[in-house]
């Protein structure tokens, strides 16, 4: 409500877009995982004026245009695997106005699992490895940085 300051649902928006995902075992062992998104936001009717601006024919907020990712492991042995992979997320707006935006980043993943023994699995995970400074999330006040870079490790127990 322009007058009241007060954000209410009111007006239409749309998302239009596709997605594309690709999976499968390249050779024995290889395997592949490749998806991208492509979505056309737009705000097609508001009464809401920001900075004197109608912002009808704007993005809607936090929703990148393009995003992609692409992960692949090997099985070394059938006891060791290795695998990396990289996330990209394009550019968002952190309101409809289309003015704050966070830039577009791309962050790369690595993995190594070893399986001693036939249930357990042993996995050691190091999450954007180039510790890239990049925004997971971004809101008209504030932005949640994405994680510096992180190790992880995990164990599996399968039954």
């Amino acid at each position: 409500d322009p007058v009241l300051g007060v954000q209410v649902t009111n007006g239409k928006q749309r998302v239009q877009g596709a997605e594309l995902e690709v999976v499968g075992r390249v050779l024995p062992g290889w395997n592949v995982w490749l998806s991208y998104a492509y979505l056309d936001c737009r705000i097609l009717e508001s009464p809401d004026i920001q900075n004197g601006v109608p912002i009808e024919g704007n993005r809607i907020q936090n929703v990148p245009e393009h995003s992609a990712s692409l992960w692949t492991t090997y099985d070394i042995t059938p006891r060791w695997q290795v695998g990396g992979g990289a996330v990209f997320v394009d550019k968002r707006y952190a309101n409809n106005d289309n003015l704050n935006v966070v830039p577009s980043y791309v962050r790369g993943d690595l993995t190594a699992a070893y399986r001693p023994i036939t249930p357990l699995e042993l996995r050691f995970n190091v999450i954007n490895v180039a510790d890239e400074r990049y925004f997971d999330a971004i809101h008209p006040g504030h932005v949640i940085p994405g994680n510096a870079r992180t190790f992880l490790l995990t164990g599996t127990w399968r039954f």
